[in-house]
């Protein structure tokens, strides 16, 4: 090396194995024709850092079946490495066979018709947003369906569908369109006409909620995907042709959502109204307060959610990590502030969904007398526990004779209806005299409220009388504000409750449900031997991964068949006052219910099916 004018090689020998990494997925799969493009692989030598790759082997997207492609890399001393993808091209879903259809409720008139409808093409492996050739256009009074439409559409193709303002009144090539021109009257505010064919689609309707259900059923024709809340590639986005004609048969299609027993956010509520929306439910009956919770913001009586909304335990045997409706300071529960109300009743609205809140009374009140105890029939706060089994229903009713529980009374539904714009406000008014609290007829303030009223203390039958007179009181006082109140069955066991909606839900004889129909009232059906929806739906098996609900001390049960041969209309019900009965209802109550995938896993598919 001394040597200046000799030059020295260092020859280095290259052992290592080179490292070859896929860029993307090893296994991918993507429908016949659509375009594929590989991501390819790198490869790395720990000697000499990257090095080349060379790929062998190809992909027939016109062709079904099993494709490799293999990546190699060599370093200079000849020592390799491979990797393989394989890439399955699955084959176009052919024409789906005439008379078969995803429309969940089963349309008044369906035709199938011949060909498909393509709404875009299939997105490639990785998926990418991209906007579509398919315009949707609309009429001036169906924007907000369009954009609906556009937005759901978007989420699972990835395809940003141009919304587009038009006069047009008849198929357009290219185009969904959205319109109430040439509407047939008699569809009404809910029906609609669905006619989609190989190179357009057709949604008319006289109103937009029945535009909105031609949207709901178009999605349903396309693959399941498309609820999707992220882009799906490999998905041949299709549909069968079909006419359409629907129209429901009940104004009232509701679901009941206990949130007293178990607390669910805001969030999770959408979420149910989402899946309502999919099958055209449209009333959300929203169990607000209960012994075990109350879950609404009262400006007035801030105790009520500082109190009232957390108890100590989640209750009814289940585990702690069942649910996660717990705060800082360890308590169980929550509530809605009032945005958060109205936020839900907006999102609601914009699925053609009506909120109807439940403020329970005059009974199952735990709730408002642990914060409230003046409210009550004189007992102490201590009397008051909202953790099951130790609620005292012996001490759960209000006092109808303290002056101040009744301007409570008033005050709470103020608020409410300042929240909720829906006709029906819900006041409870179930188990007064089952809960076995007798107070009413020895409490001072309401023994001589009721002589007032001409009652006599009298066991049960004072009762009866005394609630029938506050129930009549608050209908008066919700009609005079513009609004109705609907109560449970035993709101009528003293006789029918003028300006009021009754719910029924006794099992067995629906006597007082005809009664009311018969005089005229508005009745909402939901009977809890054929609509309560946290009975067990499959047999004694399905205990093992299914929570019961216990009554008198074993599981009860409804099956998805019962559910769906329930008639809510009363076979002994007169024809002329069929058109009394709203509708049914799916009611679901929650204690054992403490998850929102608990809540899903209930209601459906009893609740479409009914």
């Amino acid at each position: 090396n001394s040597v200046t004018s000799q030059v020295a090689t260092l020859t280095v020998n290259d052992a290592t194995t080179p490292v070859v990494t896929f860029i993307g997925s090893t296994v991918v799969t993507v429908v016949q024709g659509a375009s594929y493009t590989d991501s390819g692989a790198t490869a790395t030598d720990p000697c000499v850092g990257s090095l080349p790759v060379t790929t062998s082997g190809s992909v027939n997207v016109n062709t079904p079946g099993t494709y490799r492609l293999v990546y190699t890399a060599t370093n200079s001393t000849g020592n390799s490495a491979c990797a393989q993808r394989i890439i399955t091209v699955t084959p176009i879903p052919g024409p789906i066979a005439a008379g078969t259809t995803n429309i969940i409720p089963l349309p008044v008139t369906l035709q199938q018709r011949a060909g498909i409808f393509t709404l875009c093409p299939s997105q490639p492996y990785p998926a990418a947003p991209a906007y579509a050739l398919m315009q949707i256009l609309v009429d001036g009074a169906s924007q907000a369906t369009g954009q609906y439409l556009a937005a759901a559409l978007f989420k699972s193709t990835g395809y940003r569908f141009q919304l587009v303002t038009s006069t047009a009144v008849n198929a357009v090539k290219g185009a969904i369109l959205i319109t109430t021109s040439n509407a047939v009257p008699t569809l009404g505010g809910e029906g609609y006409e669905l006619t989609v064919a190989p190179d357009s689609v057709v949604i008319r309707a006289p109103a937009q909620g029945g535009a909105f259900y031609g949207v709901q059923s178009l999605l349903q024709l396309l693959p399941p995907q498309i609820y999707s809340s992220r882009i799906v590639s490999g998905v041949a986005w299709v549909a069968p042709c079909v006419y359409i004609q629907d129209q429901p048969q009940f104004p009232w299609r509701g679901v009941m959502l206990d949130v007293a027993r178990h607390f669910f956010t805001k969030d999770e509520v959408k979420q149910v109204l989402d899946a309502m929306a999919m099958h055209k439910l449209n009333t959300f009956h929203w169990h607000l307060t209960d012994d075990q919770g109350w879950r609404l913001e009262i400006t007035n009586y801030p105790n009520l959610t500082a109190v009232g909304a957390f108890r100590a335990n989640t209750d009814y045997g289940l585990p702690p990590r069942a649910a996660s409706a717990t705060n800082g300071a360890g308590s169980y529960g929550g509530y809605y502030t009032q945005a958060d109300a109205r936020e839900v009743v907006a999102y609601a609205a914009e699925r053609h969904i009506t909120v109807v809140p439940e403020i329970e009374m005059p009974c199952h009140a735990t709730s408002v007398l642990a914060s409230y105890p003046q409210f009550g029939c004189g007992n102490a706060a201590g009397f008051y526990n909202m953790d099951y089994p130790n609620i005292n229903y012996g001490v759960d009713l209000l006092s109808l004779g303290t002056p101040a529980t009744l301007a409570f009374v008033q005050d709470v539904l103020d608020e409410v209806m300042g929240i909720f714009p829906g006709k029906y406000i819900h006041c409870g008014g179930d188990e007064v005299v089952l809960s076995g609290d007798r107070q009413w007829n020895t409490y001072s303030a309401d023994v001589a409220n009721m002589a007032s009223l001409g009652i006599t203390p009298n066991g049960t039958t004072s009762l009866i009388q005394y609630q029938h007179w506050f129930s009549s009181a608050v209908a008066n006082y919700l009609q005079s504000q513009g609004r109705m109140m609907i109560g449970w069955t035993e709101m009528e066991d003293g006789g029918i409750v003028a300006n009021a909606a009754l719910m029924h839900w006794e099992p067995g004889s629906p006597s007082q449900a005809i009664a009311a129909a018969s005089a005229g009232q508005p009745v909402v059906m939901t009977p809890d031997d054929r609509c309560y929806l946290n009975y067990v739906e499959g047999d004694g098996t399905s205990l093992n991964y299914e929570p019961p609900f216990v009554v008198g001390g074993s599981p009860s049960y409804l099956s998805l068949s019962q559910a769906y041969a329930f008639n809510p209309i009363p076979a002994a019900l007169p024809w002329p006052y069929t058109t009394n009965i709203l509708g049914a209802q799916g009611t679901l109550f929650t204690e054992y219910v403490p998850s929102l995938r608990n809540v899903l896993f209930k209601l459906f598919p009893r609740a479409a099916a009914m």
